[in-house]
C-alpha cells in the first residue's frame, strides 16, 4: 500500500493476521515486524551510536513504557527504522521532542487499537 499527504510518500506492506488484525512486515523497504494495536512510533533517523540510548532516555522522563522494540538498517552508518509500541497515548510535545533529536529524519504515529482506546 502507498501512502501519501501532500509530497510525503511511504510504501506500507502487511497482512492479515485473522481476527481483523493485520501485521505490518515492511515500511519503505525496511523490515519490520507490528500490528499498531498500541500506539506505535516510526522513527526514521540515521545509524549513529547512542541514538537509541537517546530515544529510551526521552521515554524514560516521560515515564512511558515500550512494550515492544525493533531496529533495522540499511547499512551500517546509513538509514535506519525504530519501531517502538508504547502502553500509553503519545502527544504530540512528545513526539516534538523525538523528533528533534539530532540525526533524526522523521516520526509517524499509528495507532490502529480499538476505537475507545485512541485517545
Amino acid at each position: 500500500m502507498i501512502l501519501e499527504r501532500g509530497d510525503q510518500r511511504i510504501v506500507v506492506t502487511g497482512s492479515s493476521i485473522g481476527g481483523g488484525n493485520i501485521e505490518v512486515v515492511s515500511i519503505d523497504d525496511f523490515d519490520v515486524k507490528f500490528t499498531a494495536i498500541y500506539p506505535t512510533l516510526l522513527i526514521f533517523h540515521a545509524d549513529q551510536r547512542g541514538i537509541l540510548a537517546e530515544m529510551t532516555d526521552i521515554f524514560k522522563h516521560a515515564n512511558t513504557n515500550i512494550g515492544y522494540m525493533e531496529v533495522d538498517r540499511k547499512s551500517r552508518s546509513g538509514d535506519a527504522l525504530t519501531v517502538i509500541e508504547c502502553d500509553e497515548i503519545l502527544d504530540s510535545g512528545f513526539i516534538k521532542t523525538i523528533s528533534g533529536l539530532p540525526d533524526v529524519h522523521r516520526v509517524r504515529l499509528i495507532h490502529l487499537g480499538a476505537k475507545g482506546d485512541r485517545g
